[in-house]
């Protein structure tokens, strides 16, 4: 009732328009007309393909025997080959499609990309000459695949929307959503008809994306005031364990460790490996945020990203948005004039501070998202802390934030002759300074923006869906967990009606 084989074959590739069907395809008709042996051809492709990080890895071991009645026709395997195909009844559709999104548990699920190989094996089903409608053929099946398609993503965007506030789930439905878009689109057969499906699925993962920045840009902003804060608490880095430690101490720290603070502390379960997330706008004054604490959000973000094998593109396009929001809320907290001593010594201590997260960053390999969007408030602290004292040093110290527009420049500059003990700042070093930074400016009216004071707080989100980066590239035979995933529905089968069938191909052998 529930045989299985295994199978080298890959799920997608780069290579034309298929997947990792399309490309055994491909190969199969190339070999009808090349002089060479099968065994000469397979030769090219017989070194180990290097795993992407992402990529889960696979539980079966291939054979690479063959045998003259194990091998599998055209007609036996239908239009498509993959590890896994499965098949169902049409009238089931819906309740597999809940089985396999709104109804998944996605912080106890081990292979976390489980939905969007699932959602795929459907698709392709809903594509094969099993499911056709009626007599229409090849018009009836398109029809019907793309009447399922909006069903899939209908399914989506309603479970991303349910879960919107929890950072665990979001960072699962990013992986899912982005993974099952591109085995779409690297489809030889599904990739040319995605004029009928893209617009609901590319707006699905953006919605997801945007749930999960907002989610985690909530996280951060409870501990920037450590970047400022005048004591050296903030620097404190004694939390046993690291960075990757529960978050108690945290929380002690932050709320006082009362009873009725830590209530608002929701804390999810091991798809975040201890991520916590504080529901309340305001943190109690008996506690101090540290930069400790920045890092350690920062690392369970990642953490978090990289269990639930999202596109590594998207994760530094991630990094890329937190990173700015950190920049922008400290440099306009600044320049509001709400930050107390707005002088050298702050200057100091915000590099040192800054120093830390670039130091994470360049060890989690973020160090371009981070060099690139920590800038603005980076060239702030460069500026507040340089020597202002001799007019002819004015060169040296523009060269130090050249990227901060002349009203800029002058907001951080007049803070700085207003605060206590900072006399040796020149005024002829602050013309100058402000009307060098006025070539900031043409470039900024160049490009048809605003010269402003204050950062932009809400800008467009840094986003776009990668085209390459996925585990079904390099994947190869079924992942270790999609069989567990898949299990409970064949038993649902079984205990009702007979609505679920699964089946692996192979290409040279059967077991």
């Amino acid at each position: 009732l529930f045989g299985v084989t295994t199978s080298r074959h890959r799920w997608s590739g780069r290579e034309g328009r298929g997947g990792g069907g399309g490309r055994e395809e491909g190969e199969r008709r190339k070999r009808k007309s090349d002089p060479r042996t099968n065994s000469q051809l397979d030769d090219r492709h017989s070194s180990p393909k290097k795993r992407h990080p992402s990529a889960p890895q696979s539980s079966f071991n291939p054979s690479t025997t063959s045998s003259s009645n194990g091998v599998l026709t055209d007609a036996d395997r239908g239009e498509w080959l993959t590890p896994l195909s499965l098949t169902f009844h049409q009238n089931k559709q819906q309740l597999l499609l809940k089985k396999m999104v709104t109804e998944v548990d996605c912080h106890q699920i081990q292979f976390k990309l489980g939905p969007a190989y699932g959602l795929y094996m459907m698709t392709r089903h809903m594509y094969g000459a099993e499911f056709k409608a009626g007599p229409g053929g090849t018009s009836e099946r398109r029809k019907a695949l793309v009447t399922g398609l909006k069903s899939i993503s209908s399914h989506l965007k309603k479970t991303v929307k349910e879960c919107r506030s929890d950072p665990g789930a979001l960072a699962f439905w990013l992986a899912n959503s982005s993974e099952l878009f591109h085995f779409l689109q690297q489809d030889y057969q599904l990739g040319p008809l995605s004029n009928d499906y893209d617009i609901p699925f590319t707006h699905t993962i953006h919605l997801v994306y945007k749930y999960f920045i907002t989610s985690m840009i909530k996280e951060l902003s409870v501990f920037l005031p450590a970047f400022y804060d005048e004591s050296t608490e903030a620097d404190r880095e004694d939390t046993p364990g690291g960075y990757n430690s529960g978050p108690e101490s945290v929380l002690n720290r932050v709320t006082g460790g009362t009873e009725s603070d830590r209530s608002k502390v929701i804390r999810h379960s091991s798809i975040s490996g201890g991520y916590y997330s504080i529901t309340g706008s305001k943190v109690s004054k008996r506690g101090r945020s540290t930069i400790h604490d920045v890092l350690q959000t920062l690392s369970s973000t990642i953490t978090l990203l990289k269990r639930c094998h999202v596109n590594v593109t998207i994760s530094v396009m991630v990094f890329s948005n937190l990173f700015r929001y950190i920049s922008t809320k400290v440099f306009n907290r600044l320049v509001g004039g709400e930050v107390k001593h707005c002088g050298r010594s702050l200057g100091q201590r915000l590099s040192k501070r800054l120093g830390k997260v670039k130091t994470w960053a360049e060890r989690e390999g973020m160090e371009l998202p981070a060099h690139t969007h920590l800038e603005t408030v980076v060239e702030a602290a460069n500026l507040l802390q340089a020597s202002k004292k001799y007019s002819d040093n004015a060169h040296a110290v523009y060269h130090t934030c050249p990227h901060l527009n002349s009203i800029q420049v002058s907001t951080l500059l007049e803070l700085c002759l207003a605060t206590d003990g900072e006399t040796a700042v020149n005024r002829a070093v602050v013309d100058n300074l402000v009307h060098l930074a006025r070539a900031r400016d043409e470039v900024l009216q160049g490009e048809g923006l605003e010269v402003r004071v204050e950062e932009d707080l809400h800008p467009e989100l840094l986003f776009h869906i990668p085209g390459e980066g996925y585990s079904g590239e390099v994947m190869t035979g079924v992942p270790s967990g999609l069989q567990e995933f898949i299990q409970p529905m064949i038993s649902a089968g079984e205990a009702s009606t007979y609505w679920c069938t699964v089946v692996l191909f192979l290409r040279t052998t059967l077991k």
